[in-house]
């Protein structure tokens, strides 16, 4: 089990910080304010992490970047935003934890794929 009840055994607890990579947190670049969820950010590189739950994921961007932390936890100070996104599942599973990037006509979706969970975040120009 990838998403679930610490009790349970799960990889990754609801509730917990999850850093969205396997040594270091992932990092996304906008050379352009966006809006991510619909919130607004500035142009510039941050780092993404995740708290998981059952029904939404909170996902963080945080301006503590070009650094290594290896497994700490962030400075949460730093965080610019952070938003509540709905967990698809999926009919199939992703053995893989994979980060995908759709266009659509006012912009991208990021997506975050593993196991049969989909979090799906819509990224638009300002």
């Amino acid at each position: 089990m990838i998403f679930g009840e610490e009790k349970d055994g799960a990889l990754v607890p609801y509730g917990q910080y999850w850093r969205l990579g396997a040594n270091a947190p992932t990092e996304i670049t906008f050379s352009k304010d966006v809006k991510f969820a619909g919130m607004p950010v500035s142009a510039g590189s941050y780092r993404m992490y995740a708290v998981p739950g059952a029904d939404s994921f909170q996902i963080v961007l945080n301006s503590e970047v070009g650094s290594f932390s290896g497994a700490a936890q962030p400075d949460y100070s730093l965080d610019v935003i952070k938003v509540n996104v709905p967990v698809s599942i999926l009919p199939a599973e992703t053995e893989k934890f994979t980060i995908n990037l759709s266009s659509y006509p006012d912009g991208i979706n990021l997506d975050f794929v593993w196991d049969f969970v989909l979090v799906r975040v819509p990224v638009t120009v300002q």
